[in-house]
């Protein structure tokens, strides 16, 4: 289940009841992938495959064991790596949180026993009623906890582990596979925010050597791999094992500090700082992925009439975008509708026959070798019956983004397809 977000029912599933912890927060967006727009997805997928089973759906099964093994990652990730990390800086998880884990676990295995069948029904909301439970618990309890206990920096880092290939938690096939889901089961308006959280995750979380080393000695299952291994490209540049940017007693002092409440956030230094000076909303052009001037100060610099800036990349950065909805397992393209409000529209496209033709406002159809540059790229046409029609893009519609790169012109868009159709090519 996953497409459109224009399509989503109402009664969606959104945001959080944890009120210790929100977006004013510095560290939310750190955090707000894996305790609310995960736990959203897994809410609202869990209601259409509810609804499939109710309907005696033939697809009920396959979609049960997706979400099953998406569930099983998560929990793993969370036991192994988060609920450890969190009891070495001080902080008792909950026996509730273990048992919720326990229960999901469990009710899991009876729904997998009995779909289909006639007691699909009530197995499956007996499923919902201990994920329920358990998620809203962690949200109130390990959230909070997550930003209380680690810098934000340190929190990138340990989102960083979920998808290290080293590590063996989430492969390349699963990450695709979580990937496409996770955009298709939650609002148009969180899926947003997550796009640019996956990002943001590209530049942040880079520790030293030493902290890195703190943060591995906190995590039984990290202990026996080698620190390069566990810290992959979120070792600072230039870090070798010689190099020692941050003296261990200065970070468990911050440790330390970080347990009884106080923030204790380890800015990284020399050239890493080029990338913590880039802005994360305008990733240094100066405009949003909406086209909206952005307030940082490439922004400024565009209001002031100095034209458009150039974004400022860190070089070895790259970006969770790049490696999954960018790749060729599917191409997420951004569309914006004539006279709509609120958040773009985004569609993920698997096949490389993309079911649409591409045009200027009032300039042809795109297919001139030469052509003068403009700022609209609109769907011209799109095919009856085609990956496109099938997935709700209709002519007139406006192109903002491929994955998460704004687009100004034909030419830029038809190179990311075409990348995109030599990849599946491969």
């Amino acid at each position: 289940m996953f497409a459109c977000f224009q399509c989503q029912p109402q009664g969606y599933h959104s945001g959080t009841t944890c009120t210790q912890v929100g977006p004013d927060h510095p560290s939310w967006n750190a955090v707000v992938d894996n305790y609310v727009f995960i736990h959203n997805a897994f809410r609202n997928h869990l209601d259409y495959i509810i609804g499939l089973s109710s309907q005696q759906a033939k697809g009920t099964r396959a979609e049960l064991e997706k979400w099953v093994s998406i569930l099983q990652a998560h929990s793993s990730v969370e036991d192994e790596l988060f609920m450890p990390a969190l009891e070495s800086r001080g902080f008792q998880v909950p026996e509730f949180i273990h048992e919720g884990h326990r229960r999901c676990e469990e009710a899991c295995a009876k729904a997998l026993e009995n779909v289909p069948g006639p007691e699909a029904q009530s197995a499956l909301l007996a499923l919902k009623d201990a994920l329920m439970q358990h998620l809203e618990e962690e949200e109130h309890n390990i959230m909070p906890a997550m930003v209380d206990k680690f810098s934000t920096e340190e929190l990138w880092a340990l989102d960083s582990l979920i998808v290290n290939p080293k590590l063996g938690y989430v492969d390349k096939d699963m990450l695709g596979k979580i990937t496409f889901w996770w955009f298709g089961n939650i609002t148009s308006g969180e899926g947003w925010q997550l796009m640019k959280n996956f990002s943001m995750a590209g530049s942040s979380g880079k520790l030293s050597r030493s902290h890195w080393k703190l943060l591995q000695s906190q995590i039984p299952v990290l202990k026996d791999k080698s620190l390069e291994d566990v810290a992959g490209d979120k070792l600072l540049p230039g870090e070798g094992p010689g190099a020692d940017l941050i003296s261990e007693a200065a970070i468990a002092a911050g440790s330390a500090g970080s347990a009884t409440g106080a923030t204790a956030e380890f800015r990284p230094k020399d050239a890493s700082e080029a990338a913590q000076a880039v802005c994360r909303s305008c990733r240094g052009t100066g405009k949003d992925f909406m086209g909206k001037l952005c307030t940082c100060e490439a922004g400024d610099k565009i209001k002031q009439g100095h034209g458009k800036v150039e974004p400022e990349v860190a070089s070895g950065a790259s970006t969770l975008l790049a490696s999954t909805s960018c790749s060729k397992e599917g191409l997420i393209i951004v569309f914006e509708q004539p006279g709509a409000k609120g958040p773009p529209t985004f569609i993920i496209f698997e096949d490389v026959k993309f079911g649409f033709t591409l045009g200027d406002v009032g300039v042809g159809c795109g297919c001139a070798p030469t052509r003068r540059a403009t700022d609209i790229v609109v769907v011209k046409a799109v095919e009856r019956g085609g990956q496109a029609d099938r997935l709700g893009v209709k002519s007139g519609w406006r192109i903002k983004a491929i994955c998460d790169r704004e687009v100004i012109d034909v030419e830029q868009v038809q190179q990311h397809l075409d990348e995109f159709a030599t990849k599946r090519l491969r």
